[in-house]
């Protein structure tokens, strides 16, 4: 008992000292001298004293701790709905980012297909146009080509002709010999099969041209016997060539086969 009371003259020295702290309050403590001269009445008064003090220091520390419980559960509450509403926020921006990043994909994606299709397109028309081109320059080239041919076939004509003299014969050369130099420039190749050859390996090249010429040789027969006019062949690279005109040539043929076809 007597360390019970000591305990509570020293909460109310405690509380003397600071009056800020009202969880024990002074007026309600004992005092030494009141204690020391109280009888048996004086100390049960005490004890009920002290019994309420204790009784309302621990309904306030109750109340303390509900209130602090309550605000403790209220601002978890309210983190909690500010949470799960930013997480629905983020999720919902999360899942509209997603649908318009695959919608930019889709794009992409359809786009690429269009620009593949456009180059094929466009690769396709290329090479249309490039054919049409080398045709339609393949045509007026040899067009013309051919017209310069027949020009030097005719003055070739006109220089065989009988009668004619040595200085006309010269000019009618000089003539044939610029155009042909003309076409050579140009890309454009005169050239003559050998003569007694096997036409087949020059089939090509050459066209068979009548007369033909008749042999009993059998080694001679299907060979070139004359070049009646040279070919020409136009180069379109160093590799590659197309031919303007086949040489005409005379080919010999076994007389007996002439006979047997009469």
């Amino acid at each position: 008992m007597k360390k019970f009371f000591a305990g509570l003259f020293r909460c109310r020295r405690t509380a003397e000292d600071n009056e800020s702290q009202p969880e024990y309050p002074a007026d309600i403590l004992p005092k030494k001298e009141d204690f020391l001269a109280a009888d048996d009445e004086g100390l049960k008064k005490f004890r009920k004293a002290t019994y309420e003090m204790l009784r309302k220091y621990g309904r306030s520390v109750r109340a303390t701790r509900q209130e602090f419980q309550k605000i403790l559960r209220s601002t978890k509450k309210e983190l909690q709905k500010s949470l799960d509403s930013q997480r629905l926020e983020i999720q919902g921006t999360h899942k509209l980012a997603v649908n318009q990043l695959n919608q930019t994909r889709a794009s992409i994606d359809s786009l690429n297909v269009q620009v593949v299709a456009l180059r094929e397109y466009v690769d396709d028309k290329q090479t249309e146009l490039r054919k049409y081109q080398e045709g339609f320059n393949w045509v007026v080239t040899k067009d013309l080509c051919n017209r310069i041919i027949m020009c030097i076939d005719d003055v070739a004509r006109m220089r065989s002709r009988e009668g004619i003299t040595r200085a006309h014969k010269a000019d009618l050369e000089a003539v044939e010999q610029i155009l042909v130099f003309a076409l050579d420039s140009c890309g454009v190749e005169q050239f003559e099969p050998p003569v007694n050859v096997p036409f087949s390996k020059y089939r090509q090249d050459a066209e068979a041209v009548q007369p033909n010429e008749t042999t009993t040789v059998p080694e001679e027969a299907d060979t070139i016997a004359r070049v009646v006019l040279p070919g020409y062949r136009i180069y379109i690279s160093e590799d590659q060539s197309r031919l303007a005109r086949p040489a005409k040539v005379n080919v010999r043929i076994l007389k007996q086969e002439e006979q047997n076809n009469e």
